[in-house]
């Protein structure tokens, strides 16, 4: 008789083992396997460059031409009790410069926004 209370007990442990490992097996989540032969490819890599050859070609048949630069007299003035030098871009795309003494002025035709250096007065379109 132990032998058979014996073997149940067993028996019992094990199935009660069996339902723990299958209440946790449901508790698991698992992710889809995915191989490579499953994949599909919506969009071919060569397509992509090819749309982007096809947009330079089309963009360099398009050049737009650059806008004007607007270009004005500017008077340069070293008024403020000292030298000083000037920089600025001409009607031509150069860039130029200038020391004016102490006291001194000049009037230059220069690119909007590009004077730099000490006071000076944008006056009307260059001639």
């Amino acid at each position: 008789m132990k032998k058979n209370l014996l073997a149940l007990i067993v028996m019992l442990c094990g199935f009660a083992g069996i339902a723990n490992a299958q209440s946790l097996a449901v508790n698991v989540k698992t992710s889809p396997v995915v191989s490579v032969e499953s994949a599909k490819v919506v969009k071919p890599v060569t397509e992509v460059k090819t749309d982007v050859t096809t947009l330079a070609a089309v963009n360099a048949e398009k050049k737009v031409a650059a806008a004007p630069t607007a270009c004005y007299t500017h008077t340069l003035s070293a008024n403020q009790g000292f030298s000083t030098t000037y920089q600025w871009t001409d009607c031509s795309g150069v860039v130029r410069q200038q020391h004016i003494e102490r006291g001194g002025s000049t009037t230059v035709c220069a690119q909007e926004g590009t004077v730099s250096g000490g006071p000076w007065t944008k006056n009307g379109p260059c001639q």
